[in-house]
């Protein structure tokens, strides 16, 4: 375990903006070592998580990102596996329109959780971001058979 509660909040929100400052706006190339960072610390955080299924997982998740300011995160669209995060703390309103996403720690980070929570291998990709000029960032939750 890394840490715990408001610790673990804190080593997240470090993570991601330390990985920003480094790499700068884009990752490029670095991407797969971002996402690779996030998935390590996604295993971590799963560890405190108690929920078993997707739609409780989520709700715990989103508790977890209120309560330590990370940012907002809900259903966009439960059914096709749409899962927003708006005002997040490493992002918000710093790349407005840069051309591509920018969260590929977010998309490792996310997809630990439902790997080591769910026992299944699933695929969170990032489809809309700040970063392509939307309001926030929307990620594809798929599950992948075998």
């Amino acid at each position: 375990m890394i840490a715990s509660g408001a610790e673990e909040a804190a080593i997240l929100k470090l993570s991601m903006q330390t990985l920003k400052e480094h790499y700068g706006l884009n990752p490029g190339k670095h991407a797969k070592t971002v996402r690779g960072i996030g998935y390590q610390l996604g295993v971590e955080l799963a560890n405190d998580l108690r929920s078993g299924d997707v739609r409780s997982l989520v709700s715990e998740l989103a508790e977890y990102w209120l309560k330590n300011e990370i940012g907002e995160m809900s259903w966009e669209d439960e059914k096709q596996g749409l899962l927003a995060v708006n005002f997040c703390s490493d992002c918000l309103g710093r790349s407005y329109g840069a051309g591509y996403t920018l969260c590929p720690f977010k998309e490792g980070l996310l997809e630990a959780v439902f790997d080591s929570k769910l026992g299944r291998k699933y695929k969170v990709t990032e489809i809309e971001c700040c970063g392509t000029q939307d309001a926030g960032c929307l990620f594809r939750i798929d599950y992948s058979p075998g």
